[in-house]
């Protein structure tokens, strides 16, 4: 006896169940489009950013700025943008009651990410209402851009001081 099934073996096979993977198959359909359905639509807004190293504070010798690395500025960037500072004044942007829960919505809405091989970030938020997005992408911006302008600030006050120091010297 032949123990081999041809292909005319196997079409009879399928023909005699084909009533069966009709079913599984239409039921399949059906309920991954029912549920694509009840999925909500969320929206994506992004922005980059370019991170830059301050070139006028590595001139002064003896500075901290003069061993810059700028691969770890870029992770340092990124842990800034996440943090609770800035997630604060984002919230604050978007004129959110001050306090944890404000601040943790707008963290839990958007995500952080630096571009392969750059010194770019990419700041996401996600949300049902594409303008929420947009409006979130922006204060985040916004908030980042002001804590770096004070820090930067600070830091050059404090290099003024120090050459002022220097120069009584």
């Amino acid at each position: 006896m032949n123990a081999e099934l041809t292909l005319y073996d196997y079409w009879r096979i399928v023909n005699r169940r084909k009533w069966v993977a009709l079913l599984i198959f239409s039921v399949t359909v059906f309920s991954t489009m029912f549920y694509t359905r009840l999925q909500p639509t969320v929206y994506r807004s992004q922005a980059k950013i370019k991170i830059k190293p301050p070139t006028s504070y590595s001139k002064i010798t003896g500075s901290v700025a003069e061993e810059f690395d700028p691969w770890s500025a870029v992770a340092t960037e990124l842990m800034v943008i996440t943090s609770s500072e800035i997630s604060e004044r984002a919230a604050a942007k978007l004129g959110l009651p001050s306090g944890g829960g404000s601040a943790a919505e707008i963290s839990g809405s958007y995500k952080v990410e630096r571009l392969t091989d750059s010194n770019m970030i990419s700041i996401s938020a996600y949300n049902s209402n594409p303008v929420r997005a947009a409006d979130i992408v922006l204060a985040v911006v916004d908030a980042y851009r002001d804590f770096d302008l004070e820090q930067k600030s600070l830091q050059a006050r404090k290099t003024l001081a120090d050459i002022s120091a220097r120069k009584d010297e």
